[in-house]
């Protein structure tokens, strides 16, 4: 399972092609017209900057290992973000707007608080890879019965 998981993700990076990958978001904006990955783990991020709206080209945005409750609404905004990687933080709650993210194909929520998904989770038609483990989601049937 791991070299498969590795697989994925040398595949994701090379697709991105001559697209530089940030670790800081400034930095990012200031490039916004070729920012295609964003790789923000591990930094103790408590609140995430509604300015990451700006990144309108964003293919990649990982969140990985940080101190984030909340997300900004401009996150929704990333039309064209095919993985999200939100693992290991405090999120609770993902919002409904999580259906505005229709190129998504890979995302990964581990190791939160959610305990339930939006009944607009079901529209992300393009997700091939999910991780919810080591959450408290008990119920999804309403997400699998409109696959």
């Amino acid at each position: 399972m791991k070299k498969l998981l590795i697989a994925t993700y040398l595949i994701s990076i090379a697709s991105l092609g001559n697209a530089q990958e940030y670790k800081f978001l400034e930095e990012a904006i200031k490039n916004r017209n070729t920012t295609a990955s964003l790789n923000l783990r591990g930094k103790g991020i408590e609140i995430l900057a509604p300015e990451v709206g700006q990144l309108q080209k964003l293919e990649r945005l990982s969140l990985w290992n940080n101190k984030l409750q909340t997300f900004p609404d401009e996150v929704f905004t990333l039309i064209n973000l095919n993985y999200f990687n939100m693992r290991e933080n405090n999120f609770s709650i993902l919002s409904s707007n999580i259906k505005n993210l229709k190129t998504l194909d890979q995302l990964e929520i581990q190791k939160n608080k959610f305990d339930s998904l939006p009944y607009t989770f079901s529209d992300l038609t393009n997700l091939t890879y999910l991780n919810m483990s080591f959450n408290n989601i008990s119920s999804f049937t309403l997400f699998f019965n409109r696959l």
